[in-house]
């Protein structure tokens, strides 16, 4: 019989009966034998093999061992692959099936990255480091005269001069100083991409006059 192990394995056993090695073929009686094949960086094999009156080959294959990923990220994020939560950076040694997979970190305040990645198995340790980028940006906000306090949708947010760090997406500044007019500006606000806007000028209150008579 013909025993075929793929790739070559670096041991190959056959016990449970008499096994006769000749070269790469075994002179096996018919019945039900046990194969264990083992090579580096894959699993063990046992496997049961029965052979008949007309046997004249069998195959098996080896399974590589998972890769170990070593991860890290700045700042600390959530790990997803092909989907599956994986718990949070840092993971000294993540294990992975081998072949390319979809990994995907997520942080607070952080857009979100995603990547592939090929994991070689054979229990190897592969490193990666990742930076996620900001999902906010510096505006730089200043008013004159100085001292307006600045909200969005009611929320303060600080005090002209300020420099707020806003998500992204469009927004409303409104400045409100006693005595003066309230001041709104559209702003919109591009991740990861510092902006200093232009001085507001506030317009001083309407007069109020009380007349008697």
């Amino acid at each position: 019989v013909a025993i075929t192990v793929s790739p070559e394995p670096d041991s190959l056993e056959v016990s449970g009966g008499i096994a006769i090695r000749l070269g790469n073929r075994h002179l096996l009686r018919s019945g039900e034998y046990r194969i264990d094949a083992r090579k580096e960086g894959y699993r063990p094999l046992n496997a049961a093999l029965v052979i008949g009156d007309d046997s004249r080959e069998a195959t098996f294959a080896l399974d590589k061992l998972p890769g170990r990923l070593k991860l890290v990220s700045t700042p600390v994020a959530a790990i997803s692959v092909d989907g599956k939560p994986y718990g949070n950076t840092p993971q000294e040694a993540l294990e992975l099936p081998a072949g390319r997979h979809q990994l995907s970190l997520s942080a607070p305040r952080h857009q979100p990255q995603q990547l592939d990645i090929d994991i070689e198995g054979l229990g190897k340790l592969q490193e990666l480091s990742v930076e996620l980028k900001p999902g906010w940006a510096p505006i730089s906000v200043s008013s004159r005269p100085a001292g307006a306090e600045v909200s969005i949708a009611g929320l303060p947010q600080g005090t002209t001069p300020a420099r707020l760090e806003l998500g992204a997406g469009a927004v409303e500044l409104e400045f409100r100083l006693p005595g003066y007019k309230p001041r709104r500006l559209p702003v919109l606000v591009v991740a990861n991409q510092p902006q200093t806007l232009p001085e507001v000028l506030l317009e001083s209150a309407d007069a109020m006059v009380q007349l008697t008579s």
